[in-house]
């Protein structure tokens, strides 16, 4: 049997690495986190190691709050059902969570998720729409009700003043703060499968589902 990396994320300054690592045992698996030290020659040391009852997501992972020296992930099934998880980046701990209310089994309906630049709230889609919520304190999420489209892709500018998603044929920007649509666009490039941001926040990228492989770059201004 195969040792599997199940998810890993690198901190903003470059220095510490995080993985979850599966590995069958007997007849079940075991789960650990690991944190690795990056010299500035690249090589690394193991810095931490904890057992988790957690299953992070594949298709989510988990990323580093930038200023926080915190990991944020969802993790789809674990004690306490599916929610997103603060933890400590030094060593693992959990020092915060929140649960979907809403989720399906095993919180698969969330689709896709990401952190803000400045790493203070979170976005998500599920088949119920678009949701933001603070990563900290317990307000309840702003949320955006599906429109009937199949919703793909998701990223927020540089300066976390819009979130962008596409569904169906049409990438969608909103106002982070009341999820207002600010854009609306449409290449006639298939479905766009992703969407991404220039670091300087003026142009913006989308790929389509096509079959033609085909990305599209546009101004924002």
């Amino acid at each position: 049997a195969t040792t599997e990396i199940y998810t890993l994320a690198v901190s903003p300054d470059g220095r510490l690495l995080a993985a979850s690592i599966y590995r069958p045992a007997g007849h079940g698996h075991q789960t650990e986190d690991v944190g690795y030290a990056i010299a500035p020659d690249g090589r690394m040391a193991e810095a931490w190691r904890r057992p988790s009852d957690d299953r992070w997501s594949p298709e989510h992972s988990f990323a580093f709050r930038r200023g926080a020296d915190e990991l944020f992930g969802f993790v789809a099934a674990g004690a306490g059902g599916p929610q997103f998880v603060r933890a400590r980046a030094a060593g693992g701990e959990r020092v915060g969570s929140f649960p979907l209310a809403d989720a399906g089994p095993a919180g698969w309906n969330v689709a896709y998720w990401a952190l803000s630049p400045d790493g203070d709230r979170v976005a998500w889609l599920s088949d119920r729409g678009l949701y933001v919520r603070d990563v900290e304190g317990d307000a309840d999420p702003r949320r955006l009700p599906a429109d009937g489209g199949h919703r793909r892709g998701l990223a927020w500018s540089p300066d976390g003043r819009l979130v962008s998603y596409t569904t169906g044929t049409t990438v969608r920007l909103l106002d982070a703060g009341t999820l207002a649509e600010v854009r609306a666009l449409d290449w006639n490039i298939g479905k766009p499968r992703a969407v991404a941001f220039a670091p300087d926040g003026l142009r913006a990228a989308v790929s389509g589902d096509g079959g033609r492989g085909w990305v599209t770059v546009f101004d924002l201004e």
